[in-house]
């Protein structure tokens, strides 16, 4: 039984470093099985996130772990999952011949003893998918299947998952957190009594720029996406906030009160050149680059009402894309550059938005009585992450990208706010 655990979830383990190693380059599909422990170990954290996955590693590898994940177990996989990888108008392996999803886990269970002997392995099964299995292998979940297994059938491996960043106080005071886009990996990057806040992805999603009142004014810091590596970029006694990369990631645009009243303002990525790129007696923040890196997006109030504005990324010409006596804020580009996200209180209460890049075609996406605000586009363009306190205090919300399907994404009494979508992988 001790084999077949190994055999199973080793897999998971070795598909998770395949999707590692295809996400930075290295090939489509795993060539040799990980001959170190410590290794699979790294690689479930960095793919799954730090929330205990590691765990199911060390489970069901039991103690004999460290000799059983340097075993190729890979025809036994091949065996157990052919059914789910195989098509309609081919032959099936003979020991796991339903096409369909098993319609219920005593069917499933057969699949797996008829190929390895023990009619207790669908076990193995439920540990490797988690607390839900039984429900879980009463549907289908072949795409989940085969994305986990595929290198053993010399498929490519999916991507590790996108990461929601943001800003909660779940322990007390505001840290960043971050948190897989499939709701794994809940991990808190911060840890500090002061006030961390608006985090932002570089485009290679490596690292993290957020605001902290740490030295006892808002600046601007910027961490490795673990946490690790923390640097400060702004040094002054004014206001430093809401930074936004560049495309390139050469640059950070972020907001200042340097002057007497907040402005946008653009460095390097390493806090040199800062350079004033707005100039009014008006307040600005929350600027947004443009994927093409040529223009920002920011909130202003110079129309005496918060506004959405759009300026060249030297300062000159400056457009107002919406205008009406109620406060709209938060701008996010489409990965596309066509549209813009946005939150606007004009029916009554802070609403989500979206418009054209060039502010026609204004569509409303929520519509409640509560607070949404801070939305955040995912890589692909098709869902919108953002904040509500629908619930009774702020929550992290995702959406598709026309209004449907809003669903809660953390759960917890504290406030979750200003998520961040991180770029899609490398």
């Amino acid at each position: 039984m001790r084999s077949v655990r190994v055999a199973i979830v080793g897999v998971v383990l070795a598909a998770v470093l395949a999707a590692v190693v295809a996400a930075v380059g290295a090939g489509p599909a795993l060539a040799q099985w990980p001959t170190t422990c410590v290794e699979l170990n790294d690689i479930v954290e960095a793919h799954l996130g730090n929330d205990g996955n590691v765990g199911i590693y060390q489970r069901v590898f039991g103690d004999q772990a460290e000799a059983a994940c340097q075993n190729d177990h890979r025809d036994d996989v091949r065996g157990v999952f052919a059914w789910a990888f195989a098509e309609a108008s081919q032959p099936v392996d003979s020991v796991a011949p339903d096409l369909a999803w098993p319609t219920d886990c005593a069917k499933l269970n057969d699949i797996v003893e008829a190929h390895l002997g023990n009619v207790n392995n669908v076990e193995i099964y439920q540990r490797v998918f988690g607390e839900q299995a039984e429900a879980a292998c009463r549907n289908d979940h072949r795409a989940d299947v085969q994305g986990v297994f595929g290198w053993a059938f010399g498929r490519p491996a999916p991507p590790p998952p996108s990461r929601i960043a943001f800003e909660s106080n779940i322990d007390g005071d505001h840290e960043i957190w971050v948190v897989n886009s499939d709701g794994s990996g809940l991990t808190q990057l911060t840890h500090n009594d002061a006030w961390d806040a608006d985090p932002a992805w570089s485009p290679d999603g490596r690292r993290l720029a957020f605001t902290s009142y740490r030295g006892g004014d808002w600046e601007i810091f910027v961490m490795n996406a673990d946490g690790s590596g923390l640097t400060q970029l702004t040094r002054n006694s004014a206001w430093d906030g809401t930074a936004a990369w560049s495309p390139d990631g050469r640059h950070l645009a972020f907001g200042s009160d340097r002057d007497g009243n907040a402005e946008i303002f653009v460095m390097n990525a390493d806090g040199s050149g800062q350079t004033q790129v707005t100039h009014s007696e008006a307040w600005h923040a929350y600027s947004a680059w443009s994927p093409d890196g040529r223009r920002l997006a920011f909130t202003s109030d110079r129309d005496g009402e918060s506004e959405i504005f759009v300026i060249n990324a030297d300062g000159s010409s400056l457009t107002q894309l919406t205008n009406n006596a109620i406060g709209d804020g938060t701008p996010a580009w489409s990965p596309d550059g066509r549209r813009l996200a946005f939150y606007s209180n004009r029916d009554g209460d802070s609403e989500i938005f979206v418009m054209n890049a060039d502010g026609s075609s204004v569509t409303q996406l929520t519509h409640n009585s509560a607070s949404d605000h801070s939305p955040s586009w995912s890589p692909d363009g098709r869902r919108l992450a953002f904040a509500s306190d629908r619930d009774g205090d702020y929550e992290i919300f995702v959406m598709n990208a026309d209004g449907s399907d809003q669903t809660q994404f953390t759960h917890n009494s504290a406030v979750d706010y200003r998520p961040a979508w991180s770029p899609a992988p490398a």
